[in-house]
């Protein structure tokens, strides 16, 4: 208890001292932490989709990341039980969320298949 009254105490104190000295308007924002760039949302080159419900082996293996081995096993899951949403990816063997979150504004459940040749991810730009 007595390290979190200090802590808290200090913390209070720091703040005074920022109003004090100049307001909270002249101290400078902390800098935001920078995100990796694997963690930023892919920007697509190519347009379309990708019925995981209902393509070919040869029409799965347009998405990135997808091999004749993955595209296998999607039919194979497919055949169990229908992808309810493209969620349902992450079930099949060699696909997590990694690969999900890169291949997903390539996906769908319904409609038809319009992914006409392979699907290129941009690489984000370096700073």
């Amino acid at each position: 208890m007595q390290k979190r009254t200090s802590r808290v105490w200090c913390w209070v104190s720091m703040c005074g001292l920022v109003l004090l000295l100049g307001g909270v308007a002249d101290a400078k924002p902390a800098a935001a932490p920078q995100r990796a760039p694997a963690a930023q949302a892919p920007a697509q080159s190519s347009q379309g989709v990708v019925n995981i419900n209902s393509a070919g082996e040869e029409q799965l293996q347009l998405l990135p990341r997808i091999g004749p081995s993955k595209a296998r096993g999607i039919i194979k899951y497919r055949t169990r039980q229908k992808f309810k949403s493209t969620w349902d990816l992450v079930h099949v063997k060699g696909i997590g969320r990694k690969t999900y979150r890169l291949i997903r504004p390539f996906l769908t459940v319904q409609g038809e298949t319009t992914l006409a040749k392979k699907a290129k991810l941009d690489q984000p730009a370096r700073e």
